[in-house]
């Protein structure tokens, strides 16, 4: 059998046996039918390939599976929340190893509005003059990733918070101190965020009298995740058709990176 040429987004040895174990306790085994036809590590691989280099499914190249084959079990994760459970397992494990506590007790949150392509539910962001959607994430400490609301660019950033808080609230018991941009002002919604979910919100302000850019306190942390998502090019714009399927790639993303980090530390 011929030998698959080797990509530089394919998984190194380590990064797979850190994610192999979860794989194989998320995905459900086929009980009916045939068996999977190819291995999870190279259907794996494939939709990495797509992430980092930003390629439609059809342009996979021909020594992976079929892109029909892909896409079916890329979906059929995303309906599963296969990517989000995988997420969450990663970050509490590379907290652990980090010597925190594997669930966050603060985190820092911001909004990224980018341009999209047919996404269902596009909007207008007039502050950032962009058409398209916008990405609403909430990080601990580290930077790492917990959650992600997917918008139309038009929703502002303090009702994108209160979505994304209300989702995730049950999933985060120690969670109660959030940082903020001046973008999510208001002494009301302070308290409205205190009373229905137990979180307080400081809002950081760039320095008195500074100009251009500033390193702000906390803040540059969630800017620093922006950024490193910014390295996948299937994230540079909003390609997807449904807002599910962005979430997913950039959850996938953000495994990606925690796996990187994981492998790093058991050097």
């Amino acid at each position: 059998m011929k030998q698959r040429k080797q990509y530089t987004t394919d998984l190194k040895d380590k990064e797979w046996d850190i994610l192999e174990s979860y794989l194989e306790r998320l995905v459900p085994k086929n009980r009916r039918g045939r068996p999977l036809a190819f291995d999870l590590r190279l259907l794996v691989d494939a939709i990495r390939y797509v992430l980092r280099n930003g390629c439609t499914w059809r342009d996979l190249p021909g020594d992976f599976p079929k892109w029909q084959t892909v896409y079916y079990h890329f979906a059929k994760w995303r309906k599963l929340g296969i990517w989000t459970k995988l997420n969450k397992y990663l970050r509490r494990q590379l907290r652990k190893e980090l010597g925190r506590n594997e669930e966050p007790s603060a985190g820092c949150a911001d909004s990224q509005s980018v341009k999209a392509g047919s996404l269902y539910g596009n909007g207008y962001d007039g502050g950032k003059k962009v058409n398209g959607s916008k990405r609403h994430i909430l990080v601990d400490t580290l930077g790492l990733l917990i959650t992600i609301l997917v918008t139309g660019a038009n929703v502002p950033e303090r009702k994108g918070l209160s979505l994304l808080i209300s989702n995730i609230r049950h999933l985060l018991p120690r969670l109660h101190h959030i940082w903020l941009d001046q973008g999510y002002r208001g002494l009301d919604f302070g308290k409205r965020m205190l009373l229905c979910f137990g979180v307080v919100l400081e809002i950081v302000s760039p320095p008195a009298g500074s100009k251009g850019f500033v390193l702000q306190h906390r803040r540059w942390v969630v800017e620093r995740t922006f950024a490193w998502l910014g390295n996948y090019r299937r994230l540079s714009k909003d390609y997807e058709h449904l807002t599910s399927s962005s979430e997913a790639f950039i959850y996938m993303a953000s495994c990606d990176i925690m796996l990187n980090i994981t492998a790093q530390c058991c050097k």
